[in-house]
């Protein structure tokens, strides 16, 4: 390595290669972002585990289900730019929940806890290394399933049996008043 005139040059015997620092500059970099962990109730959940929500790793999962005693979850994620990982900043929303962006800074963790059951989608935004927001985003779909005694088959259940129960009740009551009736007649 010799400097010329202001500049680096590399090279031997073959000839010398000449770099000018002043046009070095970092290209304009887009980090991909990657969901990295995903725990239920405080545990981390894998996809290798019996009664598993992920059915694979969660960075490949587009939804997940989770049952009503699974209401609280958190998230971790991160960006893929290993330059200046502690400079990239997040923010994320919960769809159904969240009206407006959250900022964590670059803390890197979503958690929710007591959701409703419901439909809702996740999604995660990042500066790269200059401080610019991505135009993408990450999102992962989540579904909180209800109780079994809040489901729409439930709530039939609950109109027949109702049914079935004001119709006993009338029957009986018209036999009541026929019964008041005859009395009357025959007195």
């Amino acid at each position: 390595i010799v400097k010329r005139n202001g500049h680096l040059a590399f090279g031997g015997n073959m000839g010398y290669v000449t770099i000018d620092p002043t046009r070095l500059h970092d290209a304009n970099f887009d980090s991909q972002l990657e969901f990295t962990n995903f725990y239920v109730s405080n545990k981390k959940v894998e996809a290798s585990q019996p009664n598993s929500p992920l059915a694979q790793s969660i960075d490949h999962t587009q939804a997940v289900e989770l049952k009503h005693y699974q209401s609280g979850f958190s998230i971790d994620f991160a960006a893929l730019d290993f330059q200046n990982p502690f400079q990239t900043q997040y923010a994320y929303k919960l769809s159904g929940l969240d009206d407006e962006w959250v900022y964590p800074g670059n803390n890197s963790r979503a958690t929710y806890t007591n959701l409703k059951p419901g439909d809702y989608q996740f999604e995660v935004r990042w500066t790269n290394r200059d401080g610019q927001w991505n135009k993408q985003t990450k999102a992962l779909q989540i579904k909180i399933l209800p109780p079994w005694y809040a489901t729409w088959w439930s709530y039939c259940g609950y109109a027949l049996i109702f049914a079935v129960l004001a119709f006993f009740i009338i029957k009986t009551m018209t036999k009541l008043n026929d019964y008041k009736h005859n009395l009357l007649l025959e007195k």
